[in-house]
């Protein structure tokens, strides 16, 4: 071995050994780090077409999967059989399968990637590669024994304090070799929260207006109410006199709050639902199509409506209605 595997078999043993590391393992390809390694395969029997999507290829070492929480689907994970001398295997994912054996089973079947035969001995769930809002991609992984990378990435899945087990990683890389630095040390959620960051700052900015948006609605019914009610004070007078309770009168300019705000809502869901093409590109994680989303909104902005024409309508509700009556 040389002095680089050395270093690194030593480092994934010892990091195992940290108290509170559940899982550890060593990859050539960092996820969600926006790098990618790709490469050519042939696959015997499937003839090439126009736009072939890329080919991932990672080198992880056992236990990656499990460390990453990919599910296995089929076959096995790998071994420290599957070293140097011993026959080439791979690991695919499912879209590996779907694209080249749609409905057909992989495990066993040999492949050529990068120039050598290869049997896939395992299939593992699709995973994100570069970054979270990618479509399903192609990947293949290989054990890190039979092909060898320079630059890795330590994965560690811990149960403890993530601050305090990357001081004890990095203590751990300068304890093994004082000359090594690491090149980044962070949290798969950190890197999450950091692909969407522009996602988050537009949902931020997008609930601000919103809230704005009902405040002003709000403020604008209110007004339009108290002043329908100055305005009707004699017919609330009448009314009253003829045997109206007061909650008769609040439901009287409650349902005339609601019919405006039933009106703008026929107005504005088809033009959101219209408009909503246009943000597809900035939603992560959600459709822009989503009808529960969109029953929550007309149901809030009926209680905004309804609640905005309580207070004016509970004021007339409680007027004398002999003064009433003398109201000009």
């Amino acid at each position: 071995k040389s002095a680089a595997q050395e270093f690194f078999d030593r480092l994934l043993d010892q990091s195992r050994k940290i108290a509170g590391v559940q899982s550890a393992a060593l990859s050539s390809v960092g996820v969600l780090t926006g790098n990618m390694w790709a490469g050519g395969v042939r696959v015997p029997g499937y003839v090439p077409q126009r736009n072939e999507p890329n080919n991932n290829f990672n080198n992880v070492s056992p236990d990656y999967f499990r460390t990453l929480r990919i599910p296995l689907l089929a076959g096995r994970d790998f071994t420290l059989e599957d070293r140097q001398g011993a026959p080439d295997v791979v690991i695919v994912n499912q879209q590996f399968v779907t694209h080249y054996w749609p409905g057909q089973n992989a495990l066993g079947r040999k492949i050529r990637p990068n120039g050598r035969d290869a049997e896939i001995v395992g299939v593992v769930k699709t995973a994100k590669y570069q970054q979270l809002k990618e479509d399903p991609q192609i990947t293949l992984y290989f054990p890190l024994a039979q092909r060898w990378s320079g630059a890795l990435t330590l994965d560690v899945r811990t149960g403890a304090n993530a601050t305090r087990m990357i001081a004890r990683l990095e203590n751990l890389v300068r304890g093994l070799d004082s000359k090594l630095t690491v090149n980044a040390a962070t949290t798969l959620v950190e890197q999450r929260d950091a692909g969407i960051s522009r996602e988050r700052l537009l949902a931020f900015l997008s609930t601000f207006m919103g809230f704005l948006a009902a405040t002003l609605v709000a403020i604008g019914l209110y007004g339009l109410i108290a002043y329908a009610v100055v305005r009707r004070t004699g017919e609330i007078g009448i009314r009253l006199a003829l045997g109206a309770r007061p909650r008769d009168i609040c439901w009287l300019f409650v349902q005339e709050s609601l019919v405006l705000a039933g009106l703008g809502l026929a107005v504005g869901v088809p033009l959101a639902y219209v408009c909503s093409r246009v943000l597809k590109t900035l939603v992560f994680g959600v459709s822009p199509h989503d009808p529960p989303a969109l029953i929550a909104g007309v149901v809030l902005l009926m209680l905004v409506a309804a609640v905005s024409a309580l207070v004016p309508s509970w004021r007339g509700s409680r007027l004398d209605p002999m003064r009433a009556l003398r109201y000009e």
